[in-house]
């Protein structure tokens, strides 16, 4: 990239996006290690790719945008992603940090209110897929206590949320649907460290916001 060569191939693409060859065989090798991991596979036959579902929370009537990678109306929802390390299984720790857990969380509840359900019949699932070879598979089931903790970050997310726009100032936890980490404390050595870590985060900008609220009368 960033050469003659490179340049003048981009031209010739006609708007098309290059790739290097090296990033080309990665990228066919773990499509086809997903084909060939039986449920990844089977979850992927029939799901529609990357649409954009419009949800308003009942609750505060924030309005809430979500994108999944995989979904099967009313049913099933799913991301993909791929990680650096060579076991898959250690993307676990990545659940609570990168907050998949309240992604799910928020996919779900968008899912199933479109179609007047409690919870969907088969949940969100993580298809996580290493990036050096043989690029092992797996099927995290973001379900359970994952699940819970996603719903109640969400519930504080949006609740926080809708504060701020009350207020009209810009929330701090809150960007594209996600939660923005650069507004979190920094992860604890346990999963239960950081998540009182984060809602003791989400209680002083309430505490902080109420008082403003009253000051202005």
């Amino acid at each position: 990239r960033g050469t003659k060569a490179w340049d003048a191939e981009a031209l010739a693409a006609g708007g098309r996006e290059l790739v290097k060859r090296d990033e080309w065989d990665a990228a066919i090798a773990m499509c086809d290690s997903v084909r060939r991991h039986p449920v990844a596979r089977a979850l992927l036959e029939g799901a529609a790719t990357e649409r954009t579902l419009i949800w308003a929370d009942p609750e505060t009537g924030v309005r809430c945008k979500a994108r999944p990678d995989l979904r099967v109306p009313g049913l099933w929802l799913g991301d993909l992603k791929t990680t650096e390390a060579p076991d898959p299984i250690a993307f676990a720790r990545k659940i609570g940090d990168y907050g998949y857990d309240a992604q799910a969380a928020l996919y779900e509840g968008i899912e199933a209110s479109r179609y007047g359900l409690d919870e969907l019949a088969y949940g969100y699932d993580l298809i996580v897929v290493s990036k050096r070879p043989p690029h092992r598979i797996v099927v995290w089931p973001v379900r359970g206590a994952w699940l819970a903790r996603g719903r109640r970050m969400l519930e504080a997310c949006l609740d926080l949320r809708a504060m701020h726009e009350q207020t009209g100032d810009r929330p701090p936890l809150w960007w594209q649907g996600r939660i923005d980490t650069n507004d979190i404390p920094p992860p604890s050595r346990t999963d239960r460290d950081r998540e009182r870590a984060v809602h003791e985060h989400v209680r002083r900008l309430r505490d902080q916001l109420r008082a403003e609220r009253r000051a202005a009368g």
